[in-house]
């Protein structure tokens, strides 16, 4: 499985991060068709109408989906399965942002699959221009990024917390300025290593006397 997500993802970095095809290269892929309904990452081909030419297993896997799906677009097969068509809508925005800027577009595409969980994919649209400069066929590419955003949504929670901690631990911290007025020369180096510190100082005055803490939390 960890095979699968590796080639998932080096094939799709590609395809990201590469700005120009040729047109014969973009012919190779539809030959080699065997290999593209192999790889687990949404593949799709589209003409200049942002009509299917050809869709994998990983992107629809129902075959009569596949099947019935070509020359349609996105908003008769959001139709077909009923889902709202705000995100045909946001598709087709993709897809004539790349055809106008003839570069590839890539997004963010929120969608609710089977159990209602929310998957986040990032779409991709890459349009391939013949010779001439005139359009052959679009590409359009989706990863599955979701466990990576949640991810990203936990470290941003957790941050969050931390910032929130080190406040109040800001705040807990005793006031030098009282200690010095009964000591004389008072001062303190406190650089936590991370957000909040494991180590802290603590003063307290009682009868006369100071009382001065410094803790070292080793966890």
């Amino acid at each position: 499985q960890i095979t699968v997500y590796v080639l998932s993802a080096l094939f799709s970095s590609f395809i990201w991060y590469t700005d120009k095809w040729s047109n014969d290269y973009a012919n190779e892929l539809i030959t080699y068709k065997d290999i593209l309904e192999k790889i687990p990452t949404n593949i799709a081909v589209f003409n200049e109408n942002h009509e299917y030419i050809y869709v994998n297993p990983a992107a629809i896997s129902n075959q009569q989906h596949r099947d019935w799906i070509i020359g349609r677009d996105d908003f008769e097969y959001f139709q077909h399965l009923d889902c709202n068509l705000a995100g045909a809508a946001e598709r087709r925005s993709k897809f004539k942002q790349a055809l106008e800027t003839r570069k590839r577009v890539s997004w963010i595409d929120n969608d609710y699959r089977g159990n209602q969980s929310l998957v986040h994919t990032k779409s991709t649209f890459l349009p391939v221009f013949d010779g001439n400069g005139k359009l052959d066929k679009v590409f359009g590419f989706g990863l599955d990024v979701t466990e990576l955003i949640d991810l990203k949504d936990k470290d941003e929670d957790l941050s969050a917390n931390m910032r929130y901690a080190n406040q109040i631990q800001q705040y807990l911290l005793p006031n030098l300025t009282d200690l010095k007025q009964h000591i004389g020369v008072a001062f303190s180096i406190w650089e936590p290593r991370d957000v909040v510190s494991g180590d802290f100082y603590w003063t307290h005055r009682k009868d006369g006397t100071n009382y001065v803490a410094v803790a070292d939390c080793t966890g």
